[in-house]
């Protein structure tokens, strides 16, 4: 891509493009039952843009959601925006909202979590919906959250991850579906890592195995060095570090590949690596970066693997061994699928347009989605509720959008 987006220039004049110039279980209750369809969804996350680091808030207790009893009317193949705080979503990412990380529980598909951010951490948090959108309220003290991730297990249990600005960055963890939360102490009780969380990946065999990557470098008396991956096999208790390459920088993407051991890490300044061996050694397998502001893996029927990047989707026919560039969508943050279709669009377009489809089991030939609706930016994040065929997608302009797919 010749040109740095609109919004990328809104960064790069605070400070911040690819690189970040300021510091920034266990006993478990009766488990909810999760739905299969729901579990199967590829894990990702993250977030742009620098922060100032303060010292976390304590988190105050917050009032259970409340459901309208009524849902979000839908149209096959329209999106409809179904945000909290509606109008504080302008279309671009500099003069307003925008949204970042959505989740749905895995046991009631009608609870949403959604992550509101904003160049002023006191206009943003974290909310939820017990009614597919219809209603919100907020939940947590987190200002800047980035990622919200589910345990199958018990959908009370919740990992959020805070971080690029405001004073509450970390990790934190809730055991009451959000109702109070608590920063994870053991994270970086030795003062190693840093609580400048940029994307939390979930095993999905297991929600004790986890990994946590960082936007801002591990220390910052040595920034050349960057940041690695951190990884936790007992729900937190315990934490590995998985140090950084020399080219690899920080504010990087991770995700599991199909099993525990294979994962799938994303640069913004070395292109993307996997490892077979949980982090004993790491292989290239694309020249292209992750673009700045995270991204997302997805896994179609066939077995092929997506992931979003800084010259649009990647596709993978080999496992995640090597990847081709696919589409002709630049700088997407974000990819997913219905089941039958699969859906990306540009993010800090700076120009409204409509989101780029394929079929599930094509992924090579995209065109624009018809209907002829378009939005200013992408998707950061996307989730699909298979239960009533919904597609959600988390826009860094216009919000949390909803599209019934059929």
């Amino acid at each position: 891509m010749n040109r740095v987006p609109l919004f990328i220039s809104l960064l790069l004049s605070l400070g911040c493009a690819g690189q970040t110039t300021a510091p920034s279980p266990q006993e478990r209750g009766r488990a909810t039952p999760a739905n299969p369809a729901l579990q199967s969804q590829a894990l990702s996350g993250e977030c742009c843009a620098c922060p100032s680091a303060e010292p976390p808030a304590e988190p105050p207790p917050a009032p259970p959601a409340e459901s309208s009893g009524q849902f979000p009317e839908l149209t096959v193949g329209v999106w409809k925006n179904i945000s909290p705080r509606p109008e504080s979503f302008r279309g671009d990412p500099g003069s307003g909202s925008f949204g970042q990380g959505i989740a749905i529980d895995p046991g009631n598909p009608n609870v949403l979590y959604f992550s509101l951010c904003h160049f002023d951490p006191s206009q943003g948090g974290l909310f939820k919906s017990t009614d597919r959108g219809a209603t919100w309220n907020r939940i947590g003290p987190m200002d800047a959250p980035l990622v919200v991730r589910i345990d199958p297990r018990d959908t009370r249990h919740l990992f959020a991850g805070s971080g690029v600005r405001g004073s509450t960055m970390g990790l934190w963890e809730s055991r009451d579906a959000g109702a109070t939360w608590e920063k994870l102490a053991t994270f970086n009780a030795g003062g190693r890592f840093i609580d400048d969380i940029y994307e939390i990946a979930v095993d999905p065999a297991d929600f004790d195995h986890m990994l946590v990557s960082s936007h801002s470098p591990w220390d910052w008396s040595n920034v050349p060095a960057g940041a690695g991956i951190v990884e936790t096999r007992d729900g937190g208790k315990t934490w590995i570090a998985h140090e950084p390459q020399s080219s690899w920088g920080m504010g990087h993407g991770i995700w599991f590949l199909g099993n525990s051991s294979t994962w799938l890490l994303g640069t913004q300044d070395d292109g993307y690596w996997r490892t077979t061996n949980s982090g004993q050694t790491w292989s290239k397998v694309s020249q292209v970066n992750m673009a700045h502001g995270g991204g997302q893996v997805y896994r179609a029927n066939d077995g092929t693997w997506y992931v979003s990047s800084a010259r649009g989707t990647l596709r993978s026919t080999t496992g995640g061994a090597s990847f081709a560039e696919v589409g002709s969508t630049n700088f997407t943050t974000a990819v997913f699928g219905d089941r039958q279709r699969l859906y990306t669009a540009q993010a800090y377009a700076g120009a409204p347009g409509p989101f780029s489809v394929s079929g599930e089991n094509d992924g090579t030939n995209w065109a624009p989605q018809p209907g002829g609706q378009s939005f200013k930016n992408g998707p950061d994040e996307f989730a699909f509720d298979a239960v009533n065929s919904i597609l959600y997608s988390s826009n860094w302009g216009d919000g949390l959008l909803a599209l019934k797919t059929r």
